[in-house]
């Protein structure tokens, strides 16, 4: 995966102080802040970061909001940005598409 850039933090990325969601819209651009170690309700990871594999899937086991998710913003550009944990930074990363599979928001980065 390549890193674009790190150390950012989430009010220089939202534009904004006190920005609570986990996406913003800029300029026709979306710009998603995903925290690797978010769990759902019933304490499973709710983003999965395959490394490996240059992927990721967001909103895991949240099929229905994931498309409509999509289908909103599809025509959007779309930035990534990852932070390990709560007190993390964040560090973004080049995105080459996205879509959505049978679980989840999925992200294939460069």
């Amino acid at each position: 995966m390549k890193k674009l850039r790190s150390n950012l933090k989430k009010e220089e990325i939202a534009l904004t102080k006190g920005y609570m969601k986990w996406y913003r819209v800029v300029e026709n651009e979306l710009r998603l802040f995903i925290n690797e170690k978010a769990l759902n309700d019933n304490n499973e990871l709710l983003n999965k970061i395959y490394w490996k594999e240059n992927r990721a899937e967001l909103c895991v086991n949240g099929y229905d909001y994931s498309v409509n998710f999509y289908e909103k913003f599809k025509d959007y550009s779309l930035k990534v940005f990852v932070k390990s944990d709560i007190g993390a930074l964040y560090s973004e990363y080049e995105v080459e598409s996205w879509g959505v599979n049978e679980r989840a928001i999925e992200v294939k980065f460069k």
